[in-house]
Parts: C-alpha cells; structure tokens; sequence
C-alpha cells in the first residue's frame, strides 16, 4: 500500500544529557570475540533520521520503564519517552524509539536512543553504538574502547532465534535478546542474562479498540477495552460524529470538563455499555479516567462505525455496476467492473448505501486475506446534494495486507469529524473532494478519496493520501449515460466488459458494454 501520511504532532527535538551513575556497572566482563565487530551507523544512533523523506515523522507514544539485564546497564530505567515511525516505501516495516536507553555516567556525553525495527512482524534491533562511558575492566584499569549493541539474532547470524523473541507492539511491550560487545567483538555480560524489558506506563489509560464496527440487527453493543491497573472508575460519553465543540475540544476533553450538553455516564472499570440513538454513522466515545480518590489519570477517545440492517427504511435497487479505480490504486490491483447490490434510503432522499463494496463479487477478492465482521458491511453514498456527494467514513470489514483492516471516506471527511455536518462550508472550503451525481451516474474524481488502516490508526496517523490517479463510479441507474459511439472493433487499446464487469473479449455490435481505454471507463454502445 502507498503510505504518505499526515501526521498532526510534532517530533521531539534536541538530545538528552542523562547521568545515571546507578544504572551503569563499575566493571565489565569481556568475553573473547568470535565474530568480525559490527559498527553502528551515526543515523541510528543519534536521532534516527527525523528528517528522512523516507519516513514519517515521529509520534510520541507515551513512556517506557527499562529493565537491564546488568552487561554494561542495569536496575530500571522509569518513564523512557518511547516513538514510533512507518516506512512510507515498506508497507510492513516500522521503527519504535526510545529516548535515553542507551546511558552515559559522563557528564559531557549524551545518553542516545535505542531504535527498535519491526519488519513485517519481526523483531530487529540492528548495531548500534553506545555513548561514552566511564567503566573499568576486570583487572581494574579503564575500558578504552567503543561499545555497541545489537539483537542476538543479527549478531549470531541465526535466523531461527528471532521466532523466539516476544513482543506486543498494540501493549508496547518488548523483551529485548541483546547483546552488548566493544570494537574488537569481545561480547560484555556472562552470556546467561540476556533479555531486557521494555513496558508501558499505561495503568491509568481507558484503550479502546483501533476500528469497533457494530452491524446486524441491534442497536446497542458492549465495547471491549482495555483498563489499566490504577483505573478505579471512569465516566464516558457517546456522541455521533467526531465529538468536537465549536472550541476544537475532543469529546474525551469534554467529559473530563463534564460538559453539560453532553450525557455522561460513570462506569466502574469494565467494558462500557454503548446506545446508538442517531441511526447508522460514525460515533465517537471519550473517556475520562479516575484513582480510587477521584483524581483524573487520563483522557481518550475511540471511533464506532455503526451500520444496522435497518430493512425497514432501506428499500434495494438490484445489483448495479461500480468502476473502482480507488483501492486498485491504493493497492496497485487492476481496475475492473463489477456489480453490487445497492439500496436506497427511505427516510433520507439521495441516501445510499452499497452492501459489500469489497464482498465476494470484488474482482480482486481472491487478494483479501480476512474478513472483520459477520454482518453485511454498508458503505454509505450521501448525495442529498447532487452536485456534492461524498463517502461518509466507515470500516470495509476487509484486510488485504499486514497494514489491517481499511476504512475509506471522502477528503472532506476530516473537515466534517472535526466541525460537524456543514456540507455548505465544506462544499467552499474543498470543492474537489466530492462527487457528483448526474444522469444516474456517481463520480468521485481520482483524488476525492481517501483510505486509512488499522496499523496507522493505532498509532494516530490518520488517512492516507491515496487513490491520486483513477475515479470510482457507480451507476446508480442501471440503463444510465449510454455514450452512443462508433469504436473500431480492433482497437487493440481499449477493454471491454459487460453489465456484469466480466471481460468481453470480441465485443458485438449493437450491444451495451462497460469500456476503459488509457485510464478513462465509460459506458457505450458498440
């Protein structure tokens, strides 16, 4: 998947001079080197590229506390800040750093990060070297060298080992095989006591899940989260929509300011009970956290995709065909026709929604790797105003990658979430990002989409800027915008598919086609 993502913290700038005299041993063991010593690129061990094109920028994702194994560092280390980074290039890689692991007991030195990489779902801590430290060897006198630290695994060349490591990166928990060794390979520590632990300083935090969708024929659901240990109680309200005031205030923020237009609830710490009042949509929760003395720990906020059945208000209108040239972008798959069943609402004029966009008729289904839900899955097209449709944002219920499973919206999404439902506003602010319905035909032009992930979302990145080079269409009306043309049949350049988005290879005169030449699909007459 391309990743150029839009990140809304800033990084961290500057180093940190820590002296930690009491985390750092007095002498150190040296064990003959059997390996050819591995050194450390300046980039890691400083500030791991901040500023590299290649990847996002850094998001604060809270504190560590470290416990050494006792080679060159030892006790704990508390509330280490830890980041976390994605490769806009590798879809499964991402790096987590932690400020202030790698000490130094000398004063004109800096304590520097250590840089943890996670490479579709492995572990790797690649050489890095430590700062200068001020340590004797055995026999007494000062250790002059240069120290480093890797993995176990890439310092062994044993591939098999890294299966072995354990780590959580949704509880940022990690337990580090390392291993500490000078400028000649000579490895420190007795070889027994290897693995370092990396936690979180989460015991007052309310976690909801990254992307809850609710379905079926039910109005209410119980959201799993997870407490921490300090949490006596919390209060929490559900809103629909993204929970913003008119002061830009999540609504985590609001229940801890107990916002009186709002309606609160006090829970003990278990998973909270959630009504859907305002029908199908995206809903926000926020929470607030309390101590057994009704101290508050923490605010959060979590997202809900609701999309009841609700068959009493929809009314179908058959199978009708769509030209997807969004996810195939998002993806790199091929753009093919296909057709979906689609409904219309009987509340709202000019509501939609498409039952299974990406189901089992999607041409590249065979791609998708799990299915999230076992409830229809509705993608609602609002086109109340003709000429300003968009995508209200909602899960899809499918993963195609190690990315997660992916939710899609149109660009003015954000713009909504955050100001509420103001389509007139939105409509002057970014014409470009909605659709427009004309003759019984839907188009979102290449660009008016977007689509975001489960792994960006955890980690706060937000939406992808994606789906830049072909439109999606859906022909709402199924005998809609027939271009009547004459084509020459061996022009070899143009494709053609029937109604039903299979692929016509000696298209016949006379019949209606779906045909997509140099990027552009249109229906014809051939």
């Amino acid at each position: 998947m391309k990743k150029f993502y839009s990140l809304f913290l800033a990084i961290l700038l500057g180093g940190t001079t820590v002296i930690a005299a009491e985390n750092v041993v007095d002498t150190i063991t040296l064990n003959d080197g059997e390996k050819t010593p591995c050194h450390a690129e300046s980039i890691v061990t400083r500030r791991a590229g901040d500023n590299d094109a290649d990847w996002t920028q850094w998001l604060e994702m809270g504190s560590v506390n470290v416990t050494y194994c006792g080679a060159i560092y030892t006790n704990v280390n508390p509330e280490l800040p830890i980041l976390m980074r994605a490769s806009v290039s590798e879809p499964g890689h991402i790096q987590y750093r932690i400020d202030g692991y790698l000490l130094t007991n000398v004063s004109s030195e800096e304590a520097r990060p250590l840089i943890i990489d996670i490479i579709d779902d492995r572990l790797y801590v690649y050489p890095q070297q430590l700062p200068k430290l001020k340590v004797n060897n055995e026999d007494g006198t000062p250790f002059e060298g240069t120290l480093y630290v890797t993995d176990y695994s890439s310092y062994l060349d044993m591939v098999g080992l890294r299966d072995l490591y354990e780590f959580d990166t949704e509880k940022l928990s990690f337990d580090l095989w390392l291993i500490y060794y000078d400028n000649n390979g000579n490895t420190l520590g007795d070889g027994t006591n290897i693995i370092e632990k990396v936690r979180l300083n989460l015991p007052g935090w309310i976690k909801p899940p990254v992307i809850f969708t609710v379905g079926g024929d039910t109005d209410s659901a119980v959201m799993p989260v997870e407490i921490g240990e300090a949490v006596d109680h919390y209060d929490y309200a559900v809103v629909k929509g993204g929970g913003y005031d008119a002061d830009d205030r999540s609504l985590g923020q609001r229940v801890a300011e107990k916002d009186k237009t709002l309606a609160i609830t006090t829970s003990d710490p278990t998973d909270p009970d959630i009504k859907f009042t305002e029908g199908e949509g995206r809903y926000t929760i926020g929470f607030t956290t309390y101590d057994a003395e009704g101290n508050p720990l923490s605010i959060s906020n979590g997202i809900i995709y609701y999309m009841p059945e609700d068959a009493a208000n929809w009314q179908p209108i058959g199978k009708r065909t769509i030209i997807d040239g969004f996810l195939p972008d998002v993806y790199h798959f091929e753009s093919t026709p296909y057709q979906v069943e689609i409904e219309k609402s009987l509340v709202t004029d000019g509501l939609y929604r498409i039952v299974d966009f990406y189901g089992e008729t999607y041409p590249h289904a065979s791609r998708i790797i799990e299915r999230t839900t076992d409830f229809p899955v509705y993608t609602y097209l609002h086109c109340e105003n003709p000429e300003a449709c968009y995508i209200s944002e909602t899960s899809t219920g499918v993963i195609f990658d190690s990315s997660g499973e992916v939710t899609v919206s149109s660009t003015p999404e954000d713009y909504f979430i955050r100001h509420g439902y103001d389509p007139e506003t939105a409509i002057k602010l970014m014409p470009e990002g909605f659709g427009k319905l004309s003759e019984g035909v839907c188009t979102f032009a290449a660009g008016s989409l977007k689509a975001s992930a489960h792994i960006l979302l955890e980690a706060g990145y937000g939406w992808l800027d994606t789906g830049k080079e072909s439109p999606l269409v859906i022909y709402l009306d199924a005998e809609a915008s027939i271009d009547t043309v004459t084509e020459n049949i061996s022009d070899k350049s143009a494709e053609y598919f029937n109604l039903q988005g299979i692929r016509i290879v000696n298209p016949q005169e006379g019949n209606i086609y779906i045909m997509r030449s140099g990027g552009i699909c249109k229906k014809v007459i051939k």
